[in-house]
């Protein structure tokens, strides 16, 4: 064992081999397993063997120059990301690094998308635009906000290139099919679109408190895809609130939950994909969401 890895293995790991090149599966990872929240225990709940292995033989058979990069964009108090969505990347044989565009003078070359999870700053001028320059040669991005009490132009600016733009204030939704009770209508349980992007998870559930919602050109109203022939930009949203949610503008001073003055009326994208054809060999696409949890282990 101690040929591939320092790893403490448990009894019936795998190790996938093929030339100098190999990868561990560990037995841990083979089953998946949840806590049960009567017994505080955990208990198996999935099988995941034909997904890591298949996983580990993609990996020994590829040419590590080929393995993709995927850049977190840091420097200004992003989110983290959890390690659910960082195994997601690994299975998938993508490398999560760290850049601060600050230090750079464009988003790396080798990058096969970015993440931009969440800021808490304001990026400069210049740095929002390398992301617009990557973006706009066809670059992939997934691009998550925040509600927050401070303005960022420059990051509004990156989405404003595809007519894109968050609510001001997050998202209530006053259809209690669409909140998970226990929080109450801050606490999203939107509706999931069929689509490439949601794959099985369509008419599930996915968690998003505290969102904003997502504003989209040619669709106020969020029906499920629209496209405009100038630009060749495609818009899909892939999780609607119900036509109950409310955009609370002014949450310091709200009596409730309902539409009050200032406010803006839904229903809203919580999830957005967009697709904008740069030219026959090369499309933008970009994932938006504003929740910063949703990539949160919690």
């Amino acid at each position: 064992i101690s040929e591939y890895t320092s790893d403490n293995l448990s009894s019936n790991s795998l190790i996938i081999v093929c030339g100098d090149r190999n990868k561990v599966v560990n037995y841990n990872n083979i089953y998946e397993s949840s806590l049960d929240y009567n017994t505080y225990s955990y208990k198996t709940t999935g099988f995941d063997g034909e997904g890591q292995i298949t996983s580990a033989i993609q990996y020994v058979t590829m040419d590590a120059n080929q393995l993709p990069v995927v850049y977190q964009i840091t420097g200004h108090d992003e989110a983290a990301i959890g390690s659910a969505f960082s195994d997601v990347i690994s299975k998938s044989n993508m490398t999560l690094s760290s850049v601060e565009l600050l230090n750079e003078e464009s988003v790396p070359k080798d990058a096969a998308a970015i993440i931009i999870n969440a800021p808490q700053k304001d990026f400069n001028k210049n740095d929002a635009q390398k992301v617009i320059d990557y973006l706009q040669k066809g670059g992939k991005a997934i691009i998550v906000g925040m509600y927050s009490e401070t303005e960022m132009p420059n990051f509004a600016s990156i989405l404003d290139t595809y007519g894109v733009s968050f609510t001001t204030g997050p998202i209530a939704d006053n259809d209690a099919q669409h909140y998970y009770n226990m929080g109450g209508p801050l606490y999203l349980l939107p509706n999931v679109n069929s689509s490439s992007y949601t794959g099985s998870l369509s008419g599930g559930y996915v968690y998003l408190p505290i969102s904003l919602g997502i504003n989209y050109p040619q669709n106020s109203t969020t029906d499920d895809t629209e496209s405009t022939e100038e630009s060749k930009t495609t818009y899909t949203s892939l999780l609607d609130t119900s036509d109950d949610a409310v955009a609370k503008n002014n949450p310091n001073s709200m009596q409730d939950y309902g539409y009050e003055d200032g406010d803006d009326k839904g229903p809203f994208s919580v999830g957005l994909a967009v697709e904008d054809k740069v030219d026959d060999d090369h499309t933008s696409q970009l994932v938006v969401f504003a929740s910063p949890y949703v990539f949160s282990d919690e």
